[in-house]
């Protein structure tokens, strides 16, 4: 799609959670982000070479740059967001970004 837009998150976690955090990520967090935003696809890689300033990097595919506006004002949102925070934010640090293709 021309118009095509990732959202992406880089996260860490302490070691003493990272078996938990993978599971409930992939479990629970990607489908419900897929549920929630209207994005296409939700994936995770874990980092294998790099600067070490994250472990894992979530890609989000939405149709374009209004879809991702909408689930980001949006109830969904706010929810996943708090899930993770109560789940993993005193053990966890992450970062979005936004892609657009070109």
């Amino acid at each position: 799609m021309p118009n095509s837009v990732l959202l992406t998150v880089c996260a860490t976690i302490s070691p003493e959670k990272e078996n938990e955090f993978n599971e409930w990520y992939d479990r629970h967090h990607i489908p419900d982000m897929v549920r929630l935003s209207g994005c296409r696809t939700g994936t995770r890689y874990r980092v294998v070479d790099g600067d070490n300033s994250h472990q894992y990097m979530a890609f989000y595919e939405f149709d374009d740059l209004e879809t991702l506006e909408q689930f980001r004002s949006s109830e969904g949102q706010v929810w996943l967001i708090n899930e993770y925070d109560r789940l993993f934010g005193d053990v966890s640090a992450r970062v979005r970004t936004v892609y657009q293709k070109i």
